[in-house]
């Protein structure tokens, strides 16, 4: 009987040490998902994020997110950037995610791009492959990032 108990109590606590995921998690998640196909071969590529909106802590773990998922995917490298394109061509990225965020109707969005970036002189120097737009309802997780009223 005691042992059981024992177990129990181990069961309970491992289960309660791992967090469950967050309303940001799954928005990383989200927009993840929607820059993939034009993020491959994935292992040869750089990728700079670029997260803009009035809220600075969000868009920074946004962007810490979003590196962390990117790079779980396989990419050569991620790295935060500033959205100027030709910064990071001249830092020697090959892709750009962009995302500017916004808040209004009780509802988080991030709309942006996914811009390939190209150091040939006979190749357009950008091209965006891809517009990203994710949106998801405010929750309390996310209310705690906005400024109070």
């Amino acid at each position: 009987m005691g042992r059981r108990i024992g177990w129990l109590i181990a069961l309970a606590l491992l289960t309660a040490a791992e967090p469950g995921r967050g309303t940001l998690d799954a928005f990383a998640d989200a927009v993840v998902e929607r820059a993939r196909p034009h993020l491959s071969p994935a292992r040869d590529l750089d990728v700079a994020v670029a997260v803009t909106g009035p809220w600075p802590r969000l868009g920074g773990d946004l962007t810490a997110l979003l590196i962390a998922r990117l790079r779980a995917l396989g990419l050569r490298s991620v790295a935060a950037g500033d959205g100027d394109a030709a910064w990071a061509r001249a830092a020697g990225y090959e892709r750009l995610v962009r995302l500017d965020l916004d808040v209004g109707g009780g509802r988080l969005r991030a709309q942006g791009s996914v811009v390939a970036l190209s150091s040939s002189p006979w190749a357009p120097a950008q091209e965006t492959r891809a517009h990203l737009y994710v949106e998801t309802p405010l929750d309390a997780e996310l209310r705690a990032y906005l400024p109070a009223v």
